[in-house]
């Protein structure tokens, strides 16, 4: 006899019971009495030419584009043998296909799943050294639900991308190459009047000589002249960033004073 369908299941359409084509033939209704007579013979499985062709009669079901569809409760080639559809219930892993077989039915994983069907857990492709390999120098892998992400570290970016026109996330893989954001280009990196130091994956703040404070908020001038830095007699006056020392009016340097 012919080999029965196995082939079926809810979620893999393309898979869906038989696979050879042109096995059976739907009825048209516009067939003459002696076509239709013909037809059925054809239908039937038989031939009056007697050639190799053969077509099959969907008992229970429809045919469409060559193939038996079976109606719920049936299977086989021309769905003529009573058989439950157990992946209607559901019965695989929610990360699982259902297939359904003549009599029983199977469960198989999603790719980036592991398991028998009936219990399915995601694959961890960061702890697999050929996958993390896959990622570039400055960049760490993110495992996700059934699959993988490359990732730039924090201080880095992908390099060579457009930008999405909606988000204006960059559109790419971080396998290509992540080079460090020059933080210190960007506007308000650091506090008023703080220096910027650009640094792999980041950047520092620091307040100019002469200046105290939080070099991440602001940076203002320190007062020297508080610690009478300059000799005696003489007169501090504070400047941005540092101080001067002159002698009043109608005096002179002492030459043994230090410099300032």
């Amino acid at each position: 006899g012919q080999t029965q369908c196995y082939l079926g299941s809810d979620e893999l359409e393309s898979q869906l019971k038989c696979r050879d084509r042109e096995r059976c033939e739907a009825p048209s209704n516009s067939a003459t009495n002696a076509s239709s007579s013909s037809s059925a013979v054809s239908l039937l499985g038989g031939s009056r030419s007697g050639g190799p062709e053969e077509h099959v009669r969907c008992v229970n079901g429809v045919c469409l584009d060559g193939l038996c569809y079976c109606n719920d409760g049936f299977g086989g080639r021309s769905c003529d043998i009573p058989d439950e559809n157990e992946c209607k219930f559901r019965p695989c892993d929610v990360f699982a296909h259902c297939t359904n077989t003549m009599g029983s039915y199977y469960c198989s994983c999603f790719p980036g799943y592991d398991g028998d069907g009936m219990r399915c857990q995601d694959i961890n492709e960061c702890e697999i050294p050929s996958l993390r390999a896959l990622c570039s120098d400055n960049s760490e892998c993110v495992n996700l639900p059934g699959h993988f992400v490359c990732k730039c570290k924090p201080g880095y970016q992908q390099s060579g991308l457009s930008q999405s026109s909606l988000t204006g996330a960059p559109i790419g893989n971080a396998t290509v190459q992540c080079t460090d954001i020059d933080e210190c280009s960007l506007a308000n990196t650091c506090g008023k009047g703080a220096l910027c130091e650009n640094l792999p994956g980041s950047y520092r703040c620091a307040c100019p000589p002469g200046f105290t404070g939080d070099p991440t908020v602001e940076c203002i001038d320190m007062d020297e002249c508080r610690n009478n830095p300059c000799g005696i007699g003489a007169q501090c006056t504070n400047i941005p960033g540092g101080y001067r020392c002159s002698c009043a009016a109608g005096h002179e340097r002492n030459p043994a004073a230090p410099a300032s």
